[in-house]
């Protein structure tokens, strides 16, 4: 079985401003599609990405912009996308900037791959998402694009505009008409998305390169290795359980809503990697109050509270049951190692 693609939340960010913008309710979107509301304040926590794309499309069809994904993608900078974007805003040219992001980018969704084009005196940046989601994505496709134009103005400077791209999705109009791409020819319903600019660029710094301590670069590309969305599909749903105890929505016809399937189908998956899903939710539960319980400021009422349990008196029963000790007796026990 095929991994589940996903998404860091941070790319719902731009989208859930432009609703409240307007007066609407991010939040209740979020709902709708089976999104967490918490993701709001989780930029890191990993989603899926087919509900993140309908989260766009229901965006757009809220206030009625066909070029959602294009508006939101224009006012998402590269810093925004949560650690990801801050190692990018830390690379010394854009060809360094590009590479590191391609690089990067399996620790940032497992849902679109990217690649470099030498076309003569052109590179084109192109991407493609995976299994064929380019399917009625439009928004999630231009939303992309627009990012990848925010990377090369961060070198070629704030009005550059691309002379071409490429499109995986079909065609929409007025997309000529939006001043960030005026001067572009647009292709559409092509292999991959793709921008296109002079190979000169390549050389040009990045124009908001700040010093950055070696220790914390450390620190971010651990992390981002460490919590990359799963390849597999065991892992996967272990990622999106793991997104959704906070908020206790752990019913087994959530995560069988969320990954596409039927209860049945699902179990039946899992019953060939010999798990059932009651055993899943409870691994993801130790894995999870494992890491927490290493930072000692965390409150054992907070950290059963992110777990999904009501009260700490449940989690601490589970703990026992798990490893024969408390959560205190095994943090007393940690900080004696």
């Amino acid at each position: 079985m095929k991994h589940i693609p996903l998404i860091r939340a941070n790319v719902i960010k731009g989208f859930a401003n432009f609703l409240e913008e307007s007066g609407s309710s991010a939040e209740h979107l979020l709902i709708k599609t089976k999104l967490p509301a918490s993701a709001l304040h989780t930029p890191e926590a990993l989603l899926p990405f087919k509900q993140v794309a309908e989260f766009y499309a229901e965006a757009a069809s809220k206030e009625g912009n066909e070029h959602c994904g294009l508006l939101v993608g224009q006012r998402t900078q590269i810093a925004n996308l949560g650690v990801y974007g801050r190692l990018l805003c830390q690379s010394l040219t854009l060809h360094d900037a590009i590479n590191k992001g391609i690089y990067m980018v399996p620790t940032y969704t497992s849902a679109e791959q990217f690649w470099l084009e030498e076309h003569g005196d052109q590179i084109w940046i192109c991407r493609n998402f995976v299994d064929g989601l380019h399917r009625g994505l439009h928004h999630a496709d231009h939303f992309s694009m627009m990012v990848m134009i925010n990377l090369i103005r961060m070198a070629a400077g704030a009005q550059w505009q691309p002379i071409e791209i490429h499109l995986e999705t079909q065609p929409i109009k007025g997309l000529e008409n939006f001043e960030p791409l005026s001067r572009a020819k647009i292709v559409f319903e092509q292999q991959a998305s793709a921008v296109v600019f002079p190979r000169s660029f390549l050389s040009l710094p990045l124009g908001r390169w700040s010093e950055h301590r070696d220790w914390q670069q450390y620190k971010d590309y651990e992390f981002l290795h460490s919590s990359a969305p799963a390849t597999n599909f065991s892992g996967s749903v272990r990622q999106i359980i793991a997104t959704l105890l906070r908020e206790q929505k752990t019913d087994i016809q959530v995560i069988a809503d969320l990954v596409g399937m039927s209860v049945r189908t699902f179990q039946r998956q899992l019953h060939d990697l010999d798990l059932t899903y009651s055993r899943l939710v409870e691994q993801v539960r130790f894995e999870q109050s494992l890491k927490m319980l290493h930072h000692s400021e965390i409150k054992l009422t907070d950290l059963a509270f992110e777990l999904g349990y009501k009260d700490a008196a449940n989690f601490t029963r589970a703990f026992k049951r798990w490893t024969g000790v408390s959560p205190s007796e095994f943090r007393h026990l940690r900080w004696q190692m």
